[in-house]
């Protein structure tokens, strides 16, 4: 049975990522075609569950779970070509807003069914996968700006691999670190 902590667990995880992504996507960005697909998909599969526990909770109740109304792959991947900031934005709007009415809807106990929970992870997981690949290129922004790896023109004045042995040397440093001051590292990124 899948629980339903784990899927408040998830919901919550999906608001802060959507919240930080909205900071970190403007609407006249251009966007990586896999992190559009993988937000509208995402934004696609929250509304369905939300819609159908929303339906059966309010109205057939004692129905909920015996008639699954599973939707299809393709009900749900519609649009994923928008690349555009303000149609990214437009779905973390949407999954963050979902997340929320979710996590209030599912209480710890709850059980959820296989398809419901199968979504709700897949969802998930595009979300992570999108704010981690967004905070590495942050990163490797910053990096390249503080190490002067960027012209004015915005080439790169060290090469490539100069950039991985820099990253390297100070993820070894990080990782030879007290465990306080990693403690504090680690605080203090999740404060941002």
């Amino acid at each position: 049975d899948y629980q339903a902590s784990m899927a408040r667990s998830e919901l919550y995880r999906n608001v802060k990522y959507g919240m930080d992504m909205l900071k970190m996507i403007r609407p006249d960005d251009e966007v990586e075609p896999w992190i559009a697909a993988c937000l509208t998909k995402s934004a696609n599969y929250l509304d369905k569950i939300y819609h159908y526990l929303d339906y059966y909770t309010k109205f057939e109740p004692e129905e909920l779970g015996q008639k699954p109304e599973v939707p299809s792959d393709e009900e749900l991947d519609e649009d994923l070509g928008e690349t555009t900031g303000s149609t990214a934005r437009q779905n973390l709007m949407e999954i963050v807003e979902y997340s929320i009415k979710l996590f209030h809807m599912i209480q710890p106990g709850d059980r959820l069914e296989g398809w419901v929970a199968m979504k709700l992870t897949t969802a998930s997981e595009g979300i992570s996968s999108s704010k981690h690949y967004l905070d590495y290129k942050n990163f490797e922004q910053h990096a390249a700006d503080r190490f002067g790896m960027n012209e004015a023109k915005g080439k790169r004045k060290l090469g490539e691999s100069m950039f991985r042995r820099t990253f390297a040397t100070m993820s070894s440093l990080i990782s030879k670190a007290p465990a306080e001051v990693r403690g504090h590292l680690a605080e203090t990124a999740l404060e941002r």
